[in-house]
């Protein structure tokens, strides 16, 4: 979201966070991200695969985590399949 568009909404955003990290409310630690190693060994190992619906289910949480994922896992309690919008298009699911 770099786009000069957004600039406004994340100036605003940068400086709430700076606040919340000065009152000492920010006390999350970033991980490590997972190497690509990894992640090559976990799309290989069909833990992701879209053939069953435990492994979909895999893939899908693991998807929302790696990209929307904050403070490992927190608040994704309340995650269910009502926040989920599938679109059909054609033979294709775009989630």
């Amino acid at each position: 979201m770099q786009d000069r568009e957004f600039q406004k909404s994340n100036n605003v955003l940068n400086g709430i966070i700076k606040e919340l990290r000065r009152a000492g409310k920010d006390t999350a630690e970033n991980k490590e991200p997972v190497s690509s190693a990894d992640l090559n060994k976990l799309q290989i190992s069909g833990l992701f695969s879209i053939e069953t619906p435990q492994t979909l289910q895999n893939k899908v949480l693991f998807d929302i985590m790696t990209h929307f994922g904050r403070r490992g896992g927190k608040g994704s309690d309340h995650l269910n399949h009502h926040l989920l919008k599938l679109r059909r298009m054609g033979m294709v699911i775009v989630m």
